[in-house]
């Protein structure tokens, strides 16, 4: 008998990241592809830079659990920690998407698709990654005479907090 194991489908990083930001307002779904698709939500996926473009992280925090007469301490999960700093692109102009729409202080939604290509429309039952989240301030970069002018900016994470794999509805 011979076992075989089968390579998971997997999506390359190249062209398969898309994200919207949405921004706060009454009854706003930022899981709702007639949100996505509307007037209000703008397609920032090409602002970014390509490394840190879209730097979404979290720290976990363990909490020790000690137990008398046990010879292990064992752990609990405590508090999570997310960050996200984004690094975009910086033209002066009007059609700068990223500047504009991210002034210190705006209020929305990231929404983060992976693995289906940018190119493709948002669909029902889609998975994305939702950042609620408020802007800090919008810091220019370092001039380099062989880089594009960027901006770093660091975002609050608002309540309630990041949700990760959410479908997307109608």
């Amino acid at each position: 008998m011979t076992l075989s194991v089968a390579e998971p489908s997997v999506a390359s990083g190249s062209d398969s990241l898309k994200v919207w930001f949405v921004p706060a307002g009454s009854g706003v779904n930022p899981l709702s592809v007639a949100t996505l698709a509307g007037e209000t939500a703008v397609d920032v996926t090409y602002s970014f830079t390509q490394n840190n473009g879209f730097n979404a992280t979290s720290s976990q925090n363990m909490i020790d659990d000690p137990r008398l007469s046990k010879s292990v301490t064992f752990s609990q999960v405590g508090t999570e920690q997310p960050a996200l700093t984004t690094q975009y692109v910086f033209a002066n102009t009007e059609d700068d998407v990223a500047r504009t729409a991210f002034a210190k202080g705006t209020k929305g939604f990231f929404v983060e698709r992976r693995g289906i290509d940018n190119a493709a429309e948002a669909t029902v039952g889609q998975l994305v990654n939702v950042y609620p989240v408020q802007a800090g301030a919008q810091v220019p970069d370092p001039v380099s005479p062989s880089a594009v002018d960027t901006i770093t900016q660091s975002w609050a994470i608002q309540s309630p907090g990041v949700t990760r794999f959410q479908a997307l509805v109608a």
